[in-house]
């Protein structure tokens, strides 16, 4: 077998870059949003776990799906977890922004709430 097929670097030493990207899902898994982002720019083995709808799909309030439907018209299958995060991070307005809560100023927004999921903020 030669050096180039054994998957460790030339010098024989195991690196980050060795670990197999199961292995790196599950550390970027228990991570908040942003420091999974930092972390991705680490090497390619982070970045692809990055990628992995494992890491996300904890990240996502467990009625996702509805929100996606309701939110984009879309269905959620069509998108990736980290594209549905992403998606849901941004402001949002109700139906075309008429609709808020009779108490609140008319600025609804969807927000991450320290890194475990999303919420819905009304600045009342």
């Amino acid at each position: 077998m030669g050096s180039g097929q054994s998957g460790l670097r030339s010098t024989g030493r195991i690196g980050l870059g060795d670990l197999p990207e199961s292995c790196v899902a599950v550390i970027l898994g228990q991570l908040s949003p942003p420091e999974i982002c930092r972390l991705s720019e680490v090497n390619w083995a982070f970045y692809e776990a990055s990628l992995s709808d494992f890491v996300w799909e904890t990240k996502l309030p467990s009625n996702f799906e509805f929100l996606v439907r309701k939110l984009f018209d879309e269905s959620p299958k069509r998108f990736s977890k980290r594209e549905i995060f992403s998606r849901l991070s941004r402001s949002v307005r109700f139906d075309a922004g008429t609709k808020i809560p009779s108490d609140c100023v008319p600025k609804a927004s969807m927000v991450v709430g320290g890194g475990r999921g999303i919420g819905v903020q009304f600045p009342c």
